[in-house]
């Protein structure tokens, strides 16, 4: 009888080994999602992915998000671009992920009329720059819907003075965060985002 118990007690632990391994396996990770450039960079050695060179701006697409960016003096001009007729957004952290994030979220709204927050990430969530007493650092705002796209396009400095924005400089190493969503506003979840690192 002894045995007959000791073998069950077993059994059960096993049971609730295993139950807890595939519980901890199937939570999603957003590290998954990374790819580095720098193809000398630890983990490069199983994915890696160049960008291309389209009219002096860099590109990359990640996840049919398409961003481009281009640096000139002290400044950088970023073209973002997805399927959506909704926001999009992209978010600069030396991780990948959102808590800490120098994020710029934008939509198109009538008559291509772009508007466009700077914000800063606070745990999953974000907030303006301007709420949390940084400023607005956005400048030269573009942007328009065509053929199920939004594209926004702007730029702003390097090195901006502002706590909430990350210091930018030529190639730096950073997490780049994507996302867009399907409405028209600064506070909807993500329908897509995804993260990969990348050299300015």
């Amino acid at each position: 009888m002894r045995s007959i118990n000791v073998f069950i007690v077993v059994c059960s632990l096993f049971a609730v080994t295993a139950s807890f391994s595939n519980e901890i396996n199937l939570r999603p990770t957003f590290k998954k999602n990374i790819e580095i450039l720098d193809e000398r960079a630890p983990g490069s050695e199983s994915r890696s992915k160049k960008y291309d060179t389209i009219e002096g701006y860099k590109v990359i697409t990640q996840n049919n998000i398409v961003f481009k960016w281009k640096i000139e003096g002290e400044k950088i001009r970023i073209i973002l671009k997805a399927p959506t007729d909704g926001w999009v957004a992209v978010g600069f952290n030396s991780a990948p992920k959102m808590n800490g994030a120098d994020l710029i979220i934008g939509y198109v709204v009538n008559n291509n009329q772009v508007l466009i927050s700077d914000d800063f990430g606070v745990g999953h969530t974000h907030m303006p720059d301007i709420s949390q007493g940084g400023k607005d650092n956005i400048m030269d705002k573009l942007g328009w819907e065509k053929n199920g796209f939004t594209e926004i396009k702007f730029s702003r400095l390097l090195n901006t003075g502002d706590a909430k924005d990350m210091i930018l400089q030529k190639g730096q190493k950073i997490a780049l965060l994507l996302a867009y969503g399907t409405t028209k506003d600064f506070t909807s979840y993500h329908k897509v985002r995804t993260g990969l690192m990348i050299e300015l």
